[in-house]
């Protein structure tokens, strides 16, 4: 891929961020205000340079530079294998409730947290083209294990209640089944069907095959020994002088 392709990828990138803005939703005295504000007060896209230099908008940077007080932990290493947006924005709302391994999340408030608000209008096919990929991936991925039920009010789904469990250092993790669902969930761009199942299957063969220590050969030169090592009988003293010139010959060799 060439440097001007890059380029006007990040440039097209950061007009999408432009035109979408950040959304909050605030609770005062009982009430809910949900507040608008655009990430970005400026962009300078500079060709020669083939950079963009841009600015955060002021009242923004509040939120993005006190991370460490105001947003939930997860873990960055189980979060970047993640490839799914949908997947990613799970994993962190379930992150925040780690601890009391429950989370009940309405329809509403995750279609428009998903931003999915004009998509997928039935809950059957929410969950088939969003959550069941999103919670195959963390399974698969993460460090958590995810299940989810869904709860009605009347006849309709109303919510879903997501059981979250931390995998302990010493369960090894299962292994999703490479389905379609998989497939279309880390397929990169350009891949087909079957590139893809061939990747995962050969990603998982490598990640499980034992580590192998690397041998070494070593010639060791026993005739320059008088009387030669390799008739004396094995007393003492002949296995001292052995042991000493393996070890020259080991040090001389790494």
């Amino acid at each position: 891929m060439d440097a001007a392709h890059v380029y006007g990828q990040m440039r097209a990138a950061f007009r999408g961020i432009m035109r979408k803005p950040i959304s909050f939703i605030m609770t005062t005295d009982g009430a809910e205000t949900e507040r608008e504000m655009p990430w970005l007060s400026q962009a300078d896209y500079k060709k020669d340079e083939g950079s963009i230099e841009v600015l955060f908008n002021e009242r923004v940077v509040p939120h993005i530079t006190r991370l460490d007080k105001r947003y939930t932990e997860i873990r960055l290493g189980a979060a970047a294998k993640l490839t799914s947006a949908h997947a990613i924005r799970l994993y962190e709302m379930l992150c925040q409730f780690r601890s009391t391994k429950t989370r009940d999340i309405s329809i509403e408030w995750l279609r428009t947290t998903l931003m999915l608000e004009s998509e997928y209008e039935s809950v059957f096919e929410l969950k088939r083209r969003v959550i069941d990929p999103a919670v195959k991936q963390i399974n698969a991925l993460t460090d958590l294990t995810v299940s989810y039920t869904q709860k009605k009010k009347g006849r309709v789904v109303d919510s879903l209640l997501f059981l979250i469990r931390e995998k302990t250092s010493t369960q090894p993790a299962r292994l999703a089944p490479i389905d379609e669902i998989l497939i279309n969930a880390t397929a990169r761009p350009g891949e087909t069907r079957d590139q893809t199942y061939q990747r995962i299957r050969v990603d998982r063969s490598q990640a499980q095959k034992p580590t192998r220590r690397r041998l070494v050969q070593v010639q060791i030169d026993l005739t320059g020994i008088e009387p030669p090592l390799a008739t004396q009988r094995e007393t003492p003293a002949v296995k001292s002088e052995r042991s000493n010139v393996l070890r020259a010959a080991l040090k001389k060799s790494v």
